[in-house]
Formats: C-alpha cells, sequence, structure tokens
C-alpha cells in the first residue's frame, strides 16, 4: 500500500493478498492456476473496507482499446484493454454496470468499473482477516498479446511500481467527466431481517455461483439474514448478492 507508482484503484490504496501464483484458496508456492494479482482497498478501518465493493472505482492502468468485456461467467464481469506493444491488462470481479464497452478508446485513469465480487471471489484462506477476502480486483497482465486469448500472463507487480512501462498512446491525457466521481459515494442503503427486496441484475447469480432465473426477479422477497454484502432470501432460502437487490416496501 503506498509504494505504487501506477494505481488502478481510485483510492490509491491497493494491497496485495494474492499473487501471480496459487489461487487464493489455495496459496501453494507450485500453482500456477492464478493468472494476475489480487487488491483490496486499504483504508482506514475493517468497516471502511466492507463498504468498498460500492464505492471504489477501477481505473485503467494505461492508455488503449477495450478488447473484450464479460458479464458473468467464473471471472464475473470482466474487462480486458489491449495496450501499446501488444500488452493486455484485465480487470475482473466487477460491479454490475461497467463504464466501459468493447471497442472503447480509454485513457490511464479511466474509470471501467467499480470493484465487486462477480463471479468466483470466496476464499478460504486463513492468513488473511475476513474483511480482505471475497471482494477485491484480480489485475492480470499479458505480455506479446494481439487479442484477448493469446499472449503470455505475467506478474503485474512490475507494472505498478514502474519497474516496467506501458507506452502512452498519442493524444491528450485523460481527464475525468464531473458526472463521474473517481470515488462513487456507497448508496444511503442498509438490510435488516423482515426487509422486502427484489432482484433486478441482469446477471444475478446465487452465491453458490448459479445464475438467479428470470423467474425469480421482481418478485417481492423477504430477507431472512443479512451477512456481509450478502442477504438470505426466506421463500427461496438462498443467499444472493446486495448488489443485485433493491428494497422495496
Amino acid at each position: 500500500m503506498g509504494t505504487y507508482k501506477e494505481t488502478v484503484l481510485s483510492t490509491s490504496n491497493e494491497l496485495l493478498t494474492s499473487g501471480l501464483t496459487g489461487s487464493p484458496g489455495n496459496p501453494t508456492p507450485n500453482r500456477k492456476d492464478h493468472w494476475g494479482s489480487d487488491f483490496v482497498c486499504a483504508k482506514r478501518s475493517n468497516k471502511d473496507l466492507m463498504h468498498t465493493p460500492r464505492g471504489v472505482d477501477v481505473l485503467a492502468l494505461a492508455d488503449g482499446k477495450v478488447v473484450e468485456v464479460i458479464k458473468g461467467d467464473s471471472v464475473g464481469n470482466t474487462v480486458a484493454i489491449l495496450h501499446e506493444g501488444n500488452i493486455l491488462t484485465r480487470y475482473q470481479h466487477l460491479r454490475d454496470g461497467l463504464y466501459a464497452k468493447k471497442g472503447d478508446i480509454v485513457k490511464k485513469g479511466q474509470p471501467l468499473g467499480v470493484m465487486g465480487n462477480t463471479g468466483y471471489c470466496t476464499s478460504s484462506r486463513k492468513d488473511l482477516a475476513p474483511e480482505y477476502l471475497g471482494t477485491h480486483l484480480h489485475l492480470g497482465v499479458k505480455e506479446n498479446s494481439t487479442y484477448y486469448n493469446n499472449g503470455k500472463w505475467v506478474n503485474p507487480i512490475p507494472y505498478l511500481t514502474g519497474a516496467k512501462v506501458i507506452k502512452p498512446t498519442p493524444g491528450a491525457a485523460f481527464t475525468p467527466p464531473a458526472n463521474t466521481p473517481s470515488v462513487v459515494a456507497p448508496p444511503a442503503v442498509s438490510y435488516a431481517p423482515g426487509n422486502f427486496v427484489k432482484i433486478i441484475a441482469e446477471t444475478a447469480r446465487y452465491t453458490n455461483g448459479q445464475y438467479i432465473p428470470a423467474r425469480c426477479k421482481n418478485v417481492k422477497y423477504t430477507v431472512k439474514q443479512v451477512g456481509r454484502e450478502v442477504l438470505l432470501i426466506a421463500e427461496i432460502n438462498s443467499w444472493v448478492y446486495e448488489a443485485d437487490v433493491v428494497k422495496v416496501a
């Protein structure tokens, strides 16, 4: 935290929780299945951390072109950007409501979406406090890449420290528009058992990773229990993400 020359979170408080080798739930050094680094936002308190999935923008590491946007799937909502020098960056697990779309030309520091927990974000690690698990940004970097599915995944950290540099694309520097704040204020919504909600997200999932059927959306349900960014819905006895519901009377 605070040692990176380049930033991918709007708060500039990236805290590394898992590196290139070994997945978060299986941090064995010889594992090669975690193609990137995971970050959470290290803020003032655990309470702040627990609210970061609603309030921290994910930023483009450098100028480039959005070559892929994935919604849902195990990687969650993902934006992939191709940069000068055939370098590709991938930003995973973003909240619904992405700012970027395929074909966009983006500048360094441009908000792409909000850090979230879409896809498979759970972890069984015991060496980190629970508030650091689940919601996070997975940042992947590929070298010698000309499109999303080719090239070689490499350690992203040198690109954050400035040891490796992605050349800027000619043109003016990016300035965030006034109506796109770098940090989005958390909505004034809290939940308690007995509240009523409707599932509204287009690609909503249960916390076990399964898609929520269309017939369950826009139906009034009762909150049975409240967890960390998740709600247990009484009528279907399943946990859903707070990000995918709206409170109703």
